[in-house]
């Protein structure tokens, strides 16, 4: 078996999440992140099939904050593989971080009309937001701390980013890099991507394995993120063993959100094939479930096989990258180089520590 994992701090041109105008739920109390979970599914509530699995994974040299990143459904569709041989299984695994207080900048530069023609978004949309933004400027900075539960250099961040630019060019002007480690300056993505080897000596076939957790909340959620993965070799896309996104509610206030601890609901995200080259999966962001509530996209995983009638000997990868959109227009496209196109307005992950070899 072979494993990785990667942390980044992505920063630049394309930062930041996208802009909601919809109030999220507010708790009474913030509930509690100590209790061990594997994705959202608390340890104490695993299965014994569950428990057989996630010991695999430490047998094979995970430790359990590792573990405890991927969801349930990518930890049992690889278990059974490293049981098996873990020499044929890859697993690739990074965190992202992405600057959030861009985003703030944006909202603040950004007229309602530029919101709405540039930015993709609603006049309702932009209106609220407009709004949000008006209400934090005239908050005094010792109302900032006490209800965002913030630092004195975490305000001072935040006031900075609340202040009209001259000459704003969104996502464009950094002026220094965030390096506070906490939810009001980025958000925190982990994604993997794993591949198990099953071709024989006449056919190629693989396993392809993604999941994603968001580990700390993004800002805004009003749009669709992607799940972009491609491959060479003309190799088949099968039906889809498993195509999964869960919500979560966001606990807090703008701009200082957290996770709810559970799964609030599911959805199958669609998937749009690119035959013989790869597949994009597409779901919203922001799942309204009820009035009273608003959930986001927390985690997701994906596992389907590709394969061919024909052994070739010839080397390409499977590659894939989390789209996460952002503000203003953009697009993904696939390619068989393989290659993933990213246009427009996204937070990305690198396709470069999520590639595995294949042979077909």
């Amino acid at each position: 078996m072979k494993k990785k994992l990667l942390v980044l701090i992505m920063s630049g041109v394309m930062l930041g999440t996208a802009l909601n105008s919809n109030p999220l739920c507010l708790a009474a109390e913030q509930e509690s992140n100590t209790a061990v979970a594997y994705g959202d599914v608390d340890k104490a509530s695993l299965t014994s099939e569950q428990i057989h699995a996630v010991n695999v994974f430490l047998e094979n040299g995970y430790d359990e904050s590792q573990i405890s990143n991927f969801t349930m459904g990518f930890i049992e569709n690889l278990a059974q593989d490293l049981e098996s041989d873990p020499s044929k299984v890859e697993i690739n695994t990074q965190v992202c971080s992405f600057d959030e207080v861009k985003n703030v900048e944006a909202a603040v530069n950004m007229s309602e009309e530029e919101l709405v023609d540039k930015g993709g978004m609603s006049r309702a949309q932009a209106a609220s937001i407009k709004k949000q933004i008006k209400s934090l400027q005239k908050m005094k900075r010792s109302d900032k701390k006490e209800q965002y539960n913030m630092s004195d250099a975490e305000v001072t961040v935040l006031d900075k980013a609340l202040k009209p630019q001259k000459n704003y060019e969104p996502y464009k002007n950094v002026s220094e890099k965030v390096t506070l480690s906490s939810n009001i300056s980025s958000s925190k993505l982990m994604y993997s991507q794993a591949v198990t080897n099953f071709s024989t000596s006449k056919n190629p076939l693989y396993k392809v394995a993604i999941c994603f957790h968001w580990l700390e909340c993004y800002y805004w959620g009003e749009f669709s993120d992607k799940v972009a993965v491609a491959w060479g070799g003309g190799l088949n896309y099968n039906t889809p063993r498993l195509k999964n996104i869960d919500y979560s509610e966001v606990y807090g206030i703008w701009p200082a959100y957290t996770w709810s601890s559970s799964i609030y609901g599911s959805k199958s995200p669609s998937a749009n094939e690119t035959p013989n080259v790869g597949v994009t999966y597409t779901f919203p962001q922001t799942y309204n479930k009820s009035l009273s509530c608003i959930a986001r996209a927390k985690a997701g995983e994906f596992v389907f096989n590709i394969s061919n009638s024909k052994l070739e000997g010839k080397s390409s990868s499977v590659i894939s990258k989390y789209c996460h959109k952002i503000v203003g227009n953009g697009g993904v496209s696939i390619s068989a180089t393989p290659a993933i196109n990213v246009t427009g307005q996204y937070d990305v992950t690198d396709t470069d520590n999520a590639r595995n070899k294949i042979t077909y």
